[in-house]
């Protein structure tokens, strides 16, 4: 009996760390392209003249569907 409340509470410890493991974090930014403080254009990906870290993004045009998503950190692309 006692192995298995074990069990059951390391389950629900390792259920905890994957699902708060996959949740974005409220900090993190989400720009849309069209953003006009969002500068795609230098090396260094700026966001309100400062380095950018975050999502950008993109819609298709009269759609509510993503054409494109690029990760950020420090105004470098990262990611896949």
């Amino acid at each position: 009996m006692v192995h298995q409340e074990q069990l059951v509470s390391k389950l629900l410890l390792c259920l905890f760390f994957v699902l708060s493991s996959c949740s974005e974090r409220e900090d993190f930014l989400k720009v849309s392209s069209f953003d006009p403080r969002l500068d795609l254009t230098k090396n260094i990906v700026t966001y309100k003249d400062l380095p950018f870290s975050g999502k950008a993004f993109s819609i298709y045009p009269n759609s509510s569907d993503t054409l494109w998503t690029r990760y950020y950190k420090n105004g470098l692309k990262t990611g896949v």
